[in-house]
C-alpha cells in the first residue's frame, strides 16, 4: 500500500504542463506581432524541447487558435535576462556535526568477604582503589563535505551555461540576508559563488526576507533601460524551506507579490538532513508565481536538478504570431501545444510585456492539489488498514485436570469491535525527534532523539555543552512519553525555557519550538 502512494504521486508528477510566461509587444505597434514566451516541462523538471510552429496554436479570448510565423529558442533569441539567485548559506549546509556519546562506565568492581556475609572491614580495605577519572565526553565529529559545496558547483553550472550577457545578482541568506550586488555579467558572477561559507544559524532562517529583497532588486531601474525588448526577470532559489516564520501565509504573500511583479520564482529543494516538509512552502512560491518547483533528493541530484532547470530558461520557446487587432489591452491568450493547453494570461498595458497572470497562477493549482489529495488519500487509507487490522487475542487456559502443567496459548475468537479496549497506549520508542542547535560554537549538529533520556549540561551529558558558562553540569533532560517530548530543567542556574518561557516543571514541547538552555539555544522539531 505504502509503495502505492509512491507510485501514484510519481505518475502525477510526470504530467506535461505548457507554461504562458510572458507577452512581448514590442512590435506590435509597428507591424501587429507579438511574441510569447512558453515551456513544455513535465512536474518533475524534464524539459520537452523538439516541439515544432505547426504543434503550436494562440487563443485570442478563448477564439479560434493563431499559428505562429516563427518558432525560436530564448538563448537564440539575443533577449536581455536579469536573473537574483538566492541560495541558503546556513549552517545546515556546513559540514554535518555528529556528536558520538562517551563509551559506558565499566562497572564497579565486587568486594569479596566472608562467605555468605558482608564484606568485613578488612576486605573493604583492600578494595579501596583510585577514583576513576570521569568519563569522555561526547565527541563532535565532522563527517563528509559541506552541502553548500555542492550547491556551489551546480550554480557555476548554471552561470557557465547563460547567454554571457545575462545580467545575475546572487543574495544568499541564513541568520542574515547579504546581497552581493551590482547585477554582474552572468561569467562574471562566479566570483560571489566562490565567497559563499555557511553561517553559524541554522535556527531563525530568513528564507522569505530574502525572495523579499530579490523582487526589489529586480524592480530597480535597469542601467541602460532604453533597450529595445524589456529584461525577462527570474528568481532561482535553492533552499530546504526553512523560515524562522513557517505559516502558509508568509510563502502565499511572497508568491502572490511575485506574480504581481510578474517575477516567475524557479525553485530547488535540496535538504542535506532529507527534511521534506519545509519544501512544501517552496512549492507554494512557484505555483503562485507561475514559476517550476525541483526536488534534489541528494547532493548528487542536484546537479541534475539545475540541469533540467538550465535548459527550461535556454530552450524556452519564443513563438511570433501576427495579430488581427488594434490593441492588446485587456485581451487574454492561452496557447495549444498538441493536446496541451497553457494558463491564461489577460494583457494589462501596466503589466508591460508580462501580462497579469494572478488568476492563472490560481488556475494552474488542479494538478498540485490533485497530487496532494491522491498521495494523502492513499496514505489515510495505509493507517486505516494498520491500525484497523484484527488482530489474533490469546488467552492462556490450564487443561483440565493438570494444575501443574505449563500454560498453553489456545486462539480465541476476535472480539467485535466496540468490545475491543481502549488504544493501548503509544510506546516510548515509538517518538521521534530531532535537536538543531541554533546558537553556540556547536552550532549545525543535528541530535535525534529516541526513547532514551537526552541529557544537556556542561558535565557528562548526551550534548556537552562545555563552552557556554551559564550552563549548569547537569542542566536539563528531554524525555519521551506516549505524546511525544518532555524536557525538564535539572535544577539548573540560570534556568530552561521553551520560546522564552522558563520551564518551573516539566513542559511538552511541541515541533518548531526554541529551547534555550543558558545562552545556548536549539530548535526542536519532530521527524
Amino acid at each position: 500500500m505504502i509503495a502505492s502512494v509512491g507510485l501514484a504521486v510519481s505518475a502525477l508528477a510526470t504530467q506535461t504542463r505548457l507554461r504562458l510566461e510572458r507577452i512581448d509587444p514590442t512590435d506590435f505597434a509597428a507591424d501587429g506581432t507579438v511574441r510569447i514566451y512558453a515551456s513544455v516541462v513535465e512536474l518533475e523538471g524534464t524539459v520537452i524541447d523538439d516541439k515544432g510552429a505547426p504543434q503550436f496554436a494562440l487563443h485570442l479570448d478563448g477564439k479560434s487558435g493563431i499559428k505562429p510565423d516563427k518558432v525560436a529558442r530564448f538563448q537564440s533569441s539575443g533577449d536581455p535576462l536579469d536573473l537574483v539567485l538566492v541560495v541558503e548559506s546556513s549552517a545546515l549546509y556546513g559540514a554535518q556535526k555528529v556528536v558520538e556519546p562517551p563509551p559506558p562506565l565499566p562497572p564497579p568492581p565486587k568486594v569479596k568477604g566472608k562467605k555468605g556475609g558482608k564484606p568485613d572491614k578488612k576486605s573493604l580495605q583492600k578494595s579501596k582503589q583510585p577514583v576513576a577519572p570521569p568519563p569522555p565526553a561526547p565527541k563532535v565529529v565532522v563527517s563528509g563535505d559541506e552541502p553548500l559545496d555542492k550547491v556551489k558547483d551546480g550554480a557555476r553550472q548554471l552561470l557557465e551555461a547563460l547567454n554571457p550577457k545575462s545580467r545575475v545578482l546572487v543574495i544568499d541568506y541564513g541568520g542574515d540576508v547579504t546581497p552581493h550586488p551590482p547585477f554582474r555579467p552572468a561569467p562574471a558572477a562566479g566570483g560571489a559563488v566562490d565567497d559563499l561559507s555557511p553561517d553559524g544559524e541554522s535556527g531563525d532562517l530568513r528564507l522569505a526576507d530574502a525572495v523579499r529583497a530579490a523582487l526589489i532588486e529586480l524592480q530597480k531601474p535597469r542601467p541602460g533601460g532604453d533597450d529595445a525588448k524589456p529584461a525577462r526577470r527570474l528568481i532561482i532559489v535553492i533552499s530546504d524551506g526553512l523560515n524562522s516564520q513557517m505559516d502558509r501565509k508568509t510563502f502565499r504573500a511572497i508568491g502572490d507579490a511575485a506574480a504581481k511583479a510578474h517575477v516567475p520564482i524557479h525553485t530547488i529543494a535540496f535538504s542535506p538532513s532529507d527534511e521534506r516538509g519545509p519544501m512544501l512552502n517552496l512549492g507554494e512560491i512557484s505555483k503562485r508565481s507561475n514559476g517550476t518547483f525541483r526536488w534534489a533528493r541528494g547532493a548528487d541530484d542536484l546537479r541534475t536538478q539545475i540541469e533540467t532547470l538550465t535548459d527550461e530558461l535556454n530552450k524556452q520557446y519564443v513563438l511570433t504570431f501576427k495579430l488581427d487587432v488594434s490593441e492588446l489591452d485587456g485581451h487574454s491568450f492561452t496557447l495549444d501545444c498538441d493536446e496541451l493547453r497553457s494558463n491564461k494570461l489577460s494583457y494589462d498595458a501596466s503589466g508591460g510585456m508580462f501580462g497579469e497572470n494572478v488568476k492563472t497562477t490560481r488556475g494552474l493549482a488542479w494538478y498540485w492539489w490533485l497530487s496532494l489529495a491522491v498521495g494523502v488519500g492513499l496514505l489515510a487509507l495505509v493507517l486505516v488498514r494498520l491500525f484497523k487490522r484484527p488482530k489474533k487475542r490469546f488467552a492462556t487456559t490450564r487443561q483440565p485436570g493438570s494444575p501443574s502443567q505449563p500454560m498453553q496459548k489456545v486462539a480465541a475468537p476476535v472480539q467485535a469491535p466496540q468490545q475491543q479496549p481502549v488504544a493501548a497506549p503509544v510506546q516510548a520508542a515509538a517518538a521521534r525527534g530531532v535537536l538543531i542547535v541554533v546558537s553556540g560554537a556547536l552550532a549545525g549538529q543535528r541530535l535525534s532523539l529516541s526513547a532514551q533520556p537526552f541529557t544537556i549540561g556542561k558535565g557528562p551529558s548526551t550534548l556537552q555543552i562545555t563552552d557556554d558558562p551559564t550552563v549548569s553540569t547537569r542542566h536539563a533532560q528531554l524525555s519521551a512519553d506516549r505524546g511525544g517530548f518532555i524536557v525538564t530543567d535539572l535544577g539548573s542556574t540560570n534556568g530552561s525555557f521553551v520560546n522564552n518561557t522558563r520551564v518551573t516543571q516539566p513542559t511538552r514541547v511541541q515541533d518548531g519550538d526554541l529551547l534555550r538552555f543558558g545562552n545556548t539555544t536549539i530548535k526542536f522539531r519532530v521527524e
